[in-house]
């Protein structure tokens, strides 16, 4: 019986990858939420198998090598920070925009432990990277649907993020499975039946995709869609053809490398429209380091150095070359190639160049354990830099792994995420089972993650995959256990399991899911009238921790609606605006650490007239984030409505004064300049006014029109 469970366990290992291409449009966050609760569950479920497998057959119990225990002291380390974080709840299950929290790390670890612990051959896990390809090859026929226009790139523009919702996670997923195919190419061999039955396989995943969204009109029928679809059909056909044929065995060797070089470009091609610069510049160099290890370790095959010195040559050329030619206007056109040439280290108006030291900041507050996971949207509010103005209100992220992890765990928690990647090297430079080629290939993945990861945040499927690598590197010969002495009570123990399993799988899941299930009902239209969204929504919120505070964000939409709707009676808009006010008063009271609790409170409090409750609570906001102009223009307008009705010069000035501190912050930022200028020409304070003028180098062309035309009504610009 155990033999059928360990079975079991390692063909949902294999089928997890799938999990990539879930889109769930009914739920809340659907290109993140939908993968996480199957990845839950799905982790959940083998991990319950694994335990009873391992309890009866010893020969499955884990073998602890450095880099399970550097993997589990980790997930310690990280759980220590996110008990004593500085919100404990965020910290524990994060958000449905992330889904990750404690929650995800505890199943990375359980997920890693039955992957290192069941699939013990190297076979076991080619066929798991083969299964894992077998997905890209179909996220790759979807992203080249995008790209002739016949699927909506979800973030819009031109950046393919197939069904993973995120160009930068696309191109992620797109690196790993260049290196998974490298990898797979040496050391498979030129064997077709890996190759051609994970192409086969995605090209038909993708096939059926295409059809049954055609048939529920989820997709437009576009001569694209066609063309990629036929593509798709003829590939499928195709391999079929060679596969089950006695054609085969006289052209195996080049119909495998057509495969592999075919599905490596076309990747390539994806890679380069995703437009994601880390990520591609991370390919580059982990491909570097794969020719360097090959340069030195194939001393006796004098071929395979030329190639890889010949791939570092044509790096350094291509780069120099693109360099000399970024100025030109083939470059400067093309929107992809544009993006790269505006690479610059010296660029500190990008976000990256303003958050990290923000973010080193944080760490010197808490520089042990950190602040816990998902919080450093709050060190990010204490910390808050004015030029942050152009660019998102709010960062939950450094938008670089090393710097999240440093936050987050401290400097226990930094080096115990960087022992991963150390323990990854030493084991595959020690490892007995992997060829020089197949040492230079994974060797060059670690490198190319690590380098990308400096430029990008984790999500899910990065998570995972960089879990699987972790496992095939840790990789070991191992001599067989003999089986325990638990034969007779085998099925005792594996019903046991799934009852444990359906326990574990209620209590983790089932509040998150439903509450995210609900806040989708509350947040579309409803027969029964916008009473039933009010009464869906206080549901969601009631349902616990993960999805609160985004329920609350909803249910402030929900309330400005119908308060700005006329026909409303004043009663029920009443009765809307004192729910959300309970609401968010319980979530602050809650959680007093989270500004935004308290300003989206305060900005709707004075929105609505009730300027003298809006005012305490902007200004509690002010006290959390000293430096963020969006909380003074709040409390500028909470001002200037107060000195209208009450008639009071003073509370006039104190909103002035707001202003004036919001563009004396930064003073060459254009949009809190440009308010204070048009306040202070509202009020004709003419001599201000022209005081700033004279800091403004070409006001005309750096000034707003509409406050340039009021300039020059004043005779202040000609």
């Amino acid at each position: 019986m155990s033999n059928n469970i360990a079975k079991v366990i390692k063909y949902i290992l294999f089928v997890i990858p799938a999990i990539s291409m879930v889109v769930v449009s009914d739920m809340y966050f659907p290109f993140i939420t939908g993968k996480s609760f199957l990845f839950r569950v799905a982790v959940e479920l083998v991990f319950c198998l694994y335990i009873g497998l391992a309890f009866v057959d010893h020969s499955y119990r884990p073998r602890w090598n450095s880099l399970l225990k550097a993997f589990a002291i980790f997930t310690g380390v990280i759980f220590l920070s996110d008990v004593f974080a500085v919100n404990q709840t965020k910290a524990i299950f994060s958000n449905f925009e992330r889904m990750e929290g404690f929650i995800l790390i505890a199943h990375l670890f359980a997920y890693y432990l039955v992957l290192v612990s069941v699939l013990k051959e190297k076979k076991d896990w080619v066929i798991m990277l083969f299964s894992s390809v077998s997905i890209s090859v179909f996220m790759t026929f979807f992203a080249f649907l995008q790209f002739f226009g016949g699927a909506t790139i979800n973030q819009g523009g031109l950046r393919l993020d197939g069904t993973l919702g995120n160009s930068a996670y696309m191109a992620t997923y797109m690196v790993f499975h260049i290196f998974f195919l490298l990898y797979l190419w040496v050391s498979n061999g030129n064997k077709v039946k890996g190759i051609g039955d994970s192409v086969l396989v995605g090209s038909l995943i993708y096939v059926v995709y295409y059809l049954s969204y055609l048939a529920m009109d989820e997709l437009p029928f576009s001569r694209a869609g066609g063309v990629i679809l036929s593509l798709a059909i003829l590939t499928c056909v195709k391999i079929y053809w060679y596969r089950f044929t006695s054609v085969l065995s006289r052209f195996e060797k080049i119909f495998s490398a057509v495969l592999y070089v075919w599905i490596i470009l076309l990747q390539l091609v994806i890679l380069y429209y995703t437009a994601t610069r880390g990520a591609t510049l991370g390919l580059i160099g982990g491909l570097i380091i794969t020719s360097l290890y090959i340069v030195f370790s194939h001393k006796d095959n004098r071929k395979v150095r030329m190639v890889a010195i010949s791939f570092i040559g044509f790096v350094v050329v291509t780069t120099a070359i693109f360099i000399a030619i970024r100025k030109s206007d083939f470059v400067q056109n093309s929107p992809v190639l544009n993006r790269f040439a505006s690479i610059s280290i010296n660029d500190t108006t990008q976000a990256r160049a303003i958050i990290w030291p923000m973010a080193i900041e944080a760490f010197k507050e808490h520089p042990v354990i950190g602040w816990g996971q998902d919080n450093f949207i709050f060190a990010f509010a204490k910390y808050y830099k004015p030029e942050m103005i152009r660019h998102e209100p709010w960062f939950d992220r450094t938008h670089n792994v090393f710097l999240d992890w440093l936050v987050a765990g401290g400097v226990i928690g930094f080096v115990a995420y960087l022992s991963l990647y150390i323990f990854a090297l030493i084991h595959l430079l020690k490892s007995a089972i992997f060829s020089h080629s197949e040492k230079a290939v994974l060797m060059g993945l670690v490198a190319a993650y690590g380098f990308l990861s400096l430029f990008i945040f984790d999500n899910l499927v990065s998570y995972h995959l960089f879990v699987l690598l972790l496992g095939l590197v840790s990789l070991t010969l191992r001599t067989e256990d003999k089986k325990g002495n638990n034969e007779g009570v085998e099925g005792v123990v594996f019903v046991s399991m799934l009852c444990a399993f359906v326990i574990l799988c209620f209590l983790v899941n089932y509040n998150s899911y439903k509450q995210n299930l609900t806040l989708t009902q509350a947040i579309s239209n409803q027969k029964e009238g916008y009473g039933k969204n009010l009464e869906l929504i206080e549901k969601a919120i009631n349902y616990g921790s993960t999805g609160r505070f985004e329920s609350l964000e909803q249910m402030n939409n929900i309330v400005r609606s119908v308060i700005s709707t006329s026909g409303v009676p004043d009663v029920d808009k009443n009765k809307f605006g004192m729910s959300m006010i309970n609401n968010f008063n319980s979530y602050d009271k809650d959680n007093p650490e989270d500004i935004r609790g308290v300003f989206m409170l305060g900005v709707f409090m004075g929105d609505v007239g009730l300027y003298n409750n809006a005012i305490p609570l902007l200004e509690q906001a002010r006290q959390m984030s000293p430096m963020k102009q969006q909380i003074y223009y709040s409390l500028a307008k909470a001002y200037f409505i107060k000195s209208e009705l009450e008639k009071n010069k003073d509370d006039l000035e104190r909103g002035v004064s707001y202003l004036k501190s919001a563009y004396e912050f930064a003073p060459q930022m254009t949009g809190p300049r440009d308010i204070y200028l048009n306040t202070l020409l509202s009020l004709n304070r003419l001599d201000e006014v022209k005081g700033i003028l004279d800091t403004v180098q070409n006001p005309k062309e750096s000034i707003d029109k509409l406050t340039v035309e009021a300039l020059i009504q004043k005779g202040l610009l000609k």
